[in-house]
């Protein structure tokens, strides 16, 4: 008996559906580059000038007040700022600032977050009484800090011990610049938080609540880890404006008894010593500095970041 083989065609097998889905990834990666592309080139064309000239003047010996003397010295001024004990001790400030209050922030504004999230009525009062800090001038709101902290006539300088003043000592200086700093930014680092809250699913929730999760578990394993872009975006942005830190200490103590800013410091030098190639050079730093921290943030949180793809590349 004969064997027979069947020669019908064979059927068609599906076709992967990556290259595909990869294909749609680039397409979207190039939509959002066209997207962007105005507002990056008038973002460019804006501060891309003053970057380039503020680092052309830090290479080189220039002051206001012999302007005809300016002189190429390539890194000079850079070696200058940075063997100088004031920049540290500034860069030393500027990071404590930024660490405490951004730290305070986030967890104050995840309280207040979760408390306009799950406010039933009057939630539009809530939020608007909210954010009333966030709205008044940050100068305005540093005097009113700063008229409360006087001896003699300010009603919480009036709660210390007689003699105090808090604002000529270093250290309550710094902890009532961060409290001027917290009181007024919370409320934006919440209205951020509260938009991840959107993030989370209710049913999840729910359901995690049904099978005997606790708050504090709901929290820290659910909602959480489905805010971590929302968390990101806060902590970048807030990190990046408290480390560039300069009217609350500009109007509190101006800089003395150690609670200078490298924001402050690159005031003093250009607006007080008229030295641009100095105040350049720190400019530039600072500069250095927040890219640095940015670029710190987007790595470590990984996949967390906005538009990062699930391999985190």
């Amino acid at each position: 008996m004969s064997e027979i083989l069947d020669t019908g065609p064979t059927p068609a097998q599906p076709a992967p559906l990556a290259p595909k889905a990869t294909g749609r990834k680039s397409s979207e990666r190039r939509l959002a580059y066209w997207l962007i592309a105005p507002a990056a080139i008038v973002m460019a064309l804006v501060t891309g000038y003053p970057i380039v000239y503020a680092f052309w003047l830090s290479l080189n010996k220039a002051t206001l007040t012999a302007p005809d003397e300016q002189k190429f010295i390539g890194l000079s001024n850079y070696g200058t700022v940075l063997s100088d004990g004031y920049w540290w001790s500034a860069l030393g400030v500027t990071v404590f600032i930024t660490l405490v209050s951004v730290l305070i922030e986030l967890v104050l504004g995840m309280a207040i977050a979760l408390v306009m999230h799950r406010t039933l009525f009057g939630r539009g009062v809530v939020r608007t009484v909210v954010l009333i800090p966030y709205g008044i001038v940050t100068v305005a709101a540093a005097f009113s800090w700063y008229y409360a902290w006087t001896p003699g006539t300010g009603y919480l300088a009036n709660l210390l011990p007689d003699g105090s003043a808090p604002l000529t000592q270093q250290w309550p200086s710094l902890f009532i610049i961060i409290l001027a700093e917290v009181w007024k930014t919370t409320p934006f680092m919440a209205l951020l938080l509260l938009a991840g809250l959107a993030l989370v699913p209710d049913d999840l929730l729910k359901a995690a609540q049904l099978d005997g999760a606790g708050a504090w578990t709901r929290l820290f394993r659910i909602i959480l880890p489905l805010m971590k872009p929302a968390i990101l975006v806060a902590l970048l942005f807030r990190t990046l404006d408290a480390f560039r830190i300069f009217d609350n200490i500009y109007v509190l103590t101006a800089g003395s008894n150690g609670t200078g800013s490298v924001s402050m410091l690159g005031y003093d030098n250009l607006f007080k010593a008229f030295n641009l190639g100095v105040g350049s050079a720190i400019s530039i730093l600072i500069f250095l500095c927040v890219a640095i921290i940015a670029f710190v943030f987007i790595k470590g949180f990984g996949t967390a970041a906005p538009g990062s793809d699930d391999e985190g590349r």
